[in-house]
């Protein structure tokens, strides 16, 4: 065979392949992605739509509905469904999968668009969502501290300023905070003396809040840009602001008829961190950044900010999102590397010889590596199903190697010429490998053609197994002919094994005796042997139901989350008080259990409500992180 013999005589070129290979799949490593799954974008598309101070009725009927109606005929929709709660309306979108969602997203806003018109002129404009699994935060942070609520809410913005600039940060959210704002107190007794209404004084300062252009002025050699510098600087231009006149012409100023103070914003959430007030921050990251490496980042920018924090603030990470990516990820890996490591003991155990054995569980890492280098050109990630592949593969990848080499060695024990047995053993079974790897690849091409979710989540542990399984047969080959045919060391015809080597001759002499007589009871008694088989077949497949089914196992983790709504209407206090009551019971039976515990009561007009969940005044959600070992909830 052309292949095994340019192998042999070009040692160089081929060591130098197999080194390339390794090379290049040690880089793919460092490049991959890593998550828990496969990247899965989901054909689903969110509009969310925020009416401000508007109840669930109003929603549905003045926003929800008139939008579901243009919305209701997209081409390749299958499914719809909306939510209209306080404030938010969301409607779910569901595709075939494999639709364009780019496109449907641009026909979705075009719909949108025409639909605006007849919408209450205090809808704001919709937002369109595809779901994606970087919308997921990739850390969790909860800052608290014995300061003033407004001061820690600009320390807040302030980190959340900096934690932006980490690369690969797509977005930091800030929730819980208090927002400042000027709060104007009218006192109705010295409103009604000075004739001024409180609607004349809400347009006076309105007109009088302003800042625009209003166009330009030239002359013969310059040119000049106006603009209308007119907002409030500090506290005492708004007091000294005039809104009217007396009957006697003296003005009527805003300090004469009000009081003007700093005041916290209406809250409509409240959050909580290990029982004391705090707020709440949550970080995405790019579509196209590696989870870990944005955590890892993340955590190092996270311990310079809190060297510069006041002492009495804590700032802490609540929930680290890619702990268990790197947990899981670890853990098959770790796998793999002992599944290759028992699999080189196993054939240790046969082939009674060091170097031979080394010859053939060669081809573990340089299949790996290849694998890694088709994953990343195919763009996978390193995930816990491409990981699983590879570690199926591991047991796969020595099989073609274990016949080329025994066939070597067995004309070498018959005293033919270390670079003739080496071209004849390889050639004469390269077919037989070949076509008992082209059905092994057979096996995993069914799990390539299935659709839907299942394509995404066993592509790419089918495609890992199918460049291991490739890798092994090139080098069977190419890389063990050449290695036992210039350093495979036999001794002498004649020479009688001694030791734990000639014990282990006889042993698997022995195993080969036993095994003829089993073979020759199996020829003598076949009806027998044959209806043996198909019981035990059909007993297998009895078996089926009492297995169970379920498209994902169980899993434990160690962040748990916990929701309650009160009924509709209810106030934020009163749903505060609920919870309050619930993470005490939690706390008092799993305290010593828990690492933090963070308390979400409302969400208020925000888009995120919208979409997860519509958080309002009556609901809360209890977020739960575990201590390492600690029994789940």
């Amino acid at each position: 065979m052309k292949l095994v013999d340019s192998s042999i005589r070009r040692p160089v070129t081929t060591a130098m392949v197999v080194v390339a290979l390794l090379v290049f799949g040690g880089i793919s490593v460092t490049r991959m992605q890593v998550d828990f799954y496969p990247d899965v974008t989901f054909p689903m598309v969110v509009v969310a739509t925020i009416y401000p101070g508007a109840g669930p009725l109003e929603v549905e009927s003045e926003v929800t509905e008139p939008m579901e109606e243009g919305l209701g005929t997209i081409a390749g929709l299958t499914d719809i469904t909306s939510r209209s709660t306080e404030n938010v309306s969301a409607i779910t979108m569901q595709f075939d999968w494999g639709t364009n969602l780019d496109a449907a997203a641009s026909d979705i806003r075009d719909r949108l668009d025409m639909a605006q018109a007849s919408l209450p002129a205090d809808v704001q404009k919709p937002f369109v969502f595809k779901f994606d699994p970087s919308m997921m935060p990739v850390l969790n942070l909860g800052i608290a501290g014995d300061i003033d609520e407004a001061e820690l809410a600009d320390i807040a913005e302030e980190i959340s300023q900096r934690l932006q600039r980490v690369p690969g940060v797509a977005a930091v959210n800030v929730g819980g905070q208090v927002v400042r704002q000027i709060q104007v107190e009218l006192d109705l007794r010295e409103l009604a003396l000075s004739g001024v209404t409180s609607e004349q004084l809400a347009m006076a300062l309105k007109a009088q809040n302003l800042n625009f252009p209003v166009g330009t002025i030239s002359t013969e050699e310059q040119r000049y840009l106006i603009r209308l510098v007119g907002e409030y600087g500090d506290l005492d231009q708004l007091r000294n602001t005039a809104v009217g006149a007396r009957r006697d012409g003296t003005p009527v100023l805003v300090r004469q008829i009000a009081t003007v103070n700093w005041a916290p914003e209406e809250r409509d959430a409240l959050v909580r961190m290990d029982g004391r007030e705090a707020i709440y921050m949550w970080i995405q990251r790019r579509p196209d950044a590696n989870t870990i490496q944005v955590s890892d980042a993340l955590i190092r920018e996270v311990e310079k900010v809190k060297k510069g924090l006041p002492a009495a603030v804590d700032f802490k990470v609540f929930w680290d999102s890619a702990q268990p990516v790197r947990n899981s990820v670890n853990s098959v890996t770790m796998n793999l590397i002992f599944g290759g490591i028992l699999a080189a003991m196993v054939l240790f155990l046969f082939l009674r010889r060091f170097r031979a054995t080394m010859f053939v569980a060669f081809a573990i890492p340089v299949s790996v590596f290849f694998a890694l280098l088709g994953m990343y050109l195919a763009g996978f990630t390193l995930n816990i199903l491409s990981m699983a592949g590879l570690a199926i593969a591991v047991g796969m990848v020595v099989d073609n190697g274990v016949v080329v080499f025994e066939n070597i060695f067995r004309r070498r024990e018959l005293g033919e010429e270390p670079f003739k047995a080496a071209s004849e053993g390889a050639s004469t079974v390269a077919m037989a490998i070949t076509a008992s790897t082209l059905t092994t690849i057979a096996v995993f091409l069914p799990l390539l053609m299935l659709r839907g979710i299942l394509q995404i989540f066993f592509k790419e542990l089918a495609f890992a197994i199918i460049f291991a399984l490739i890798a092994s047969l090139g080098i069977a080959l190419t890389l063990i002919p050449m290695l036992a045919a210039r350093y495979l060391k036999m001794p002498k015809p004649g020479t009688q094994e001694k030791g734990l080597r000639g014990w282990s001759e006889r042993f698997y002499c022995g195993i080969e005796t036993a095994y003829s007589r089993l073979i020759g009871w199996a020829i003598g008694h076949r009806r027998l042997v044959v209806i043996i088989t198909v019981l035990v077949l059909l007993a297998s497949l009895g078996l089926i139901p009492l297995i169970g089914t379920e498209f994902l196992p169980r899993q434990f983790s160690d962040y748990t989350e916990i929701y309650a709504e009160m009924p509709v209407g209810t106030s934020l206090e009163k749903t505060n008080e609920g919870a309050a009551r619930i993470e005490q019971y939690v706390v008092e039976k799993w305290g010593g259990e828990l690492k933090a515990v963070l308390v979400q009561v409302g969400g208020g007009t925000n888009v995120f409500s919208a979409i997860f969940g519509g958080a309002r005044a009556s609901t809360a959600e209890i977020d739960l992180v575990m201590k390492p070992g600690a029994n789940a909830l």
